[in-house]
């Protein structure tokens, strides 16, 4: 049976010089003790599924928002060098954001192929496979309705700041060929890493490409340009 694996890891700091690492503890002594994972309510898609945010915690007060909803980062919550946290990636306040034409794949993991595939076709083992080309003249994430637009199956850790979200994608979805089950977990560190750990598995020759989308503003959404980072 070919299996297709993928792995890998973003962290979310990428200027480790913006941030303090002060702990978030009241008293100021140490970290305090903190619930790790937090589920809540993200509202309805237009089927009338049920869409969940899950809040990811350390000790030292960083979270990141992650849904269900196309394996989604909604927002990350770091320290400045003053200590006051701010949401460092773009994002929407509930689901109904994330399926606007405002939606542009923020935060979303992409897949089955991120990026673009020419002309909406490729070729394999002989066959020619006719995709939706979304992005004319060209196929883009993975259709009209790709993994960043599905709802994930969720499975938060029980002793992590961690979830993990699982998609089973169909022979023939969005064109492709091969059932897939594709999943991806976010972990917290408490070095305020944000880790992204992929893998897919296969029953057929067929395309993966998954990546993560996030707009990132290391000021925070009011901090003004990005250009000078």
């Amino acid at each position: 049976m070919p299996t297709t694996l993928l792995h890998a890891a973003l962290f979310a700091i990428l200027a480790a010089a913006l941030f303090s690492c002060s702990s978030p503890s009241s008293d100021g002594i140490g970290p305090v003790a903190v619930q790790r994972v937090v589920a809540r309510d993200f509202g309805r898609l237009a089927d009338g599924r049920e869409a969940r945010l899950y809040v990811l915690r350390n000790a030292r007060g960083t979270e990141a928002h992650v849904t269900d909803f196309g394996a989604t980062l909604v927002s990350m919550l770091v320290r400045n060098r003053k200590g006051e946290f701010a949401d460092v990636v773009l994002g929407f306040d509930d689901v109904a954001g994330y399926m606007s034409d405002k939606n542009q794949y923020f935060g979303c993991t992409a897949g089955r192929v991120a990026n673009r595939i020419a002309l909406g076709r490729f070729e394999l083992d002989g066959e020619t496979y006719e995709l939706a080309t979304n992005n004319p003249p060209n196929h883009l994430h993975g259709g009209d309705v790709g993994f960043g637009q599905r709802l994930w199956a969720a499975a938060p850790s029980a002793s992590a700041s961690a979830v993990t979200f699982t998609y089973q994608a169909p022979a023939g979805e969005e064109g492709y060929p091969g059932n897939i089950r594709a999943s991806v977990t976010y972990s917290l560190t408490e070095n305020d890493e944000l880790v992204l750990d992929y893998r897919a598995d296969t029953d057929a020759p067929t395309p993966v490409n998954l990546t993560h989308h996030s707009y990132f503003n290391l000021g925070g959404h009011d901090g003004g340009t990005i250009l000078d980072h």
